[in-house]
């Protein structure tokens, strides 16, 4: 579950990052316009290290509320797996292909950390950040330049809206790849006396490196 306290952090730093950008465009037009004095530059010495303390301190606490605390709920969970692994009867596993089981659990979890840590939380927040900036570009600054930078994206949605097809069949294709690979791995292991005793490994290895480009 993603905790709601991730993308406030996570629509809070993207804005913060904004405010570099602001600052260099008030200076940019202050410059056009002759009027950079030396108040205006203690000004803007003293807007800029307070929005560099600003970014680290909000990147700090987004890493924090994002990655560790995700990192621990994935703990917890693959603790549970085990657990639950740990109480099934062995004829369950011998019913089971070992390295199907173990890559689909493994890559599953791995999905779901990415997920928590990396996806949801930067799609929302990057969404609720974006709404925010679109409406200040558009009421404090130049409706043109705003129009400009945000065309895309309602373009970049329509595109990975239109696209999942080709992204499920990327997915599928990967995963026969991984189960492909671990099934290798397993064999490998097994008959890797053999391979030694009949000198064949290099021949084994390029036999799987055809098959993997196959």
């Amino acid at each position: 579950m993603i905790d709601l306290e991730k993308l406030d952090f996570m629509g809070l730093s993207d804005i913060v990052l904004m405010f570099p950008a602001g600052i260099f465009y008030l200076l940019i037009r202050d410059l056009l316009e002759n009027k950079l004095d030396s108040s205006r530059i203690i000004i803007y010495v003293t807007g800029s290290i307070v929005v560099l303390l600003a970014v680290v301190v909000t990147q700090h606490v987004q890493y924090n509320a994002t990655f560790l605390s995700t990192y621990k709920e994935s703990g917890v969970r693959r603790t549970a797996i085990a657990e639950k692994l740990r109480k099934l009867p062995l004829s369950y596993f011998g019913k089971k292909d070992l390295s199907d089981l173990t890559t689909n659990i493994m890559s599953d979890c791995a999905r779901m950390e990415t997920a928590s840590s990396h996806w949801i939380p930067e799609l929302i927040g990057s969404i609720i950040a974006t709404f925010i900036i679109d409406i200040s570009l558009f009421a404090l600054f130049d409706w043109s330049l705003a129009l400009a930078s945000f065309w895309v994206i309602p373009v970049s949605f329509l595109v990975l809206m239109t696209s999942s097809g080709a992204q499920k069949k990327a997915v599928k294709k990967n995963v026969e790849v991984q189960l492909s690979l671990s099934d290798g791995i397993q064999e490998c292991l097994e008959s890797v006396r053999d391979l030694r005793a009949n000198h064949a490994e290099e021949r084994y290895m390029e036999g799987k490196k055809e098959h993997r480009r196959s």
